[in-house]
C-alpha cells in the first residue's frame, strides 16, 4: 500500500512533468520555484524534491540551466587555461553556440552571452583582444551585465 508520502511524490513527479512539456530547458528561478512546491505543499525534503526533478528531467530530455552553467564553466575554463586566464572572442562565440544548442534555443544570445560574461567574471577570467587593425576588448565590454 502506497503511504501519503509516496502518493505525494508521484504527485509532485507529475507536476513537474507538466511543467517541462512546456519548455525544453528549466532556468534555476524555475527549479527553485519547483523545488519550493515540493518543499511546502508536498511535504518533502529538499534532496528529495532534487532527486525527482532531475529523474524528470533526465526521463523527459528536458536541459536544466545548473547543468549547462557548469559544462559551459568547464569549456571557458578550457579555453582560459590555454591563455594565461584570457579568452578570445572566438572562444567566447564557441562557448555562445553550445549554451544555445543545450538551452534548446530558449534563451536570446543578448541572455546567453550575459550570463557567460557573468561566468567569467565570477572565475576572475579576462577577455583576449580581438580585432585586426585596433585590438581592444570591445566586443566584452559591449555585453550588457546585470
Amino acid at each position: 500500500m502506497a503511504t501519503v508520502s509516496d502518493t505525494g511524490k508521484k504527485r509532485f513527479a507529475d507536476l513537474v512533468r507538466l511543467h517541462a512539456q512546456k519548455a525544453k530547458f528549466i532556468t534555476r528561478e524555475q527549479e527553485i520555484k519547483l523545488l519550493e512546491e515540493g518543499l511546502n505543499r508536498y511535504d518533502m525534503s529538499l534532496a528529495d524534491s532534487r532527486n525527482i526533478v532531475r529523474g524528470v528531467a533526465d526521463e523527459m530530455s528536458v536541459t536544466l540551466e545548473r547543468d549547462v552553467d557548469s559544462a559551459a564553466t568547464a569549456i571557458l575554463r578550457g579555453f582560459a587555461s590555454k591563455h594565461r586566464n584570457r579568452i578570445r572572442k572566438g572562444e567566447f562565440e564557441q562557448a555562445v553556440a553550445f549554451y544555445r544548442v543545450q538551452a534548446e534555443n530558449s534563451l536570446s544570445d543578448a541572455e546567453i552571452r550575459r550570463r557567460l560574461k557573468t561566468i567569467m567574471e565570477n572565475n576572475d577570467w579576462k577577455p583576449k583582444r580581438a580585432g585586426v587593425l585596433v585590438r581592444s576588448r570591445r566586443w566584452y565590454r559591449s555585453i550588457k551585465a546585470d
